[in-house]
């Protein structure tokens, strides 16, 4: 819940350490969270996706989409992280984000299905440019 509301403050720094802070010795430990701080509790997967979700939404910038309206919603924010790329199933289709930081620029680059709405709300300190490149460089690291 904590983190919901620091993603609802726009405070996704702070949410992205608190997560390493609270989380990551649990994922490097047995692969996935828990509900308790030891490993006799229940492993919850299902808060792990709670997680993964949040981390689209916050970090990668996927705030929402809609496959009935065919809208697809960015919302960028200041973070720690360099770069980020990430793709979300929509139907038999699906969306591809990436976006890195250059300078005082945060580059982005996607490719959606056809008929998909795309808009972007930039609330980072940096200047939005996109830069379909980045899509061809993002493949090339994977």
């Amino acid at each position: 819940m904590r983190l919901e509301l620091l993603s609802q403050q726009g405070l996704i720094k702070q949410l992205l350490h608190e997560s390493i802070d609270r989380f990551l010795y649990m994922a490097d430990k047995t692969g996935t969270l828990w509900e308790n701080i030891h490993t006799r509790a229940s492993l919850n997967h299902g808060f792990a996706s709670h997680m993964a979700h949040l981390f689209y939404r916050d970090l990668l910038g996927v705030k929402s989409y809609s496959l009935q309206k065919k809208q697809i919603f960015i919302e960028f924010y200041d973070t720690d992280i360099e770069s980020c790329s990430g793709n979300i199933l929509l139907g038999d289709e699906q969306f591809y984000l990436h976006w890195k930081k250059g300078g005082d620029l945060l580059l982005y680059s996607y490719t959606a299905p056809p008929g998909y709405q795309i808009q972007i709300q930039n609330n980072s300190s940096l200047t939005l440019q996109k830069d379909d490149g980045l899509l061809s460089e993002a493949n090339r690291a994977e």
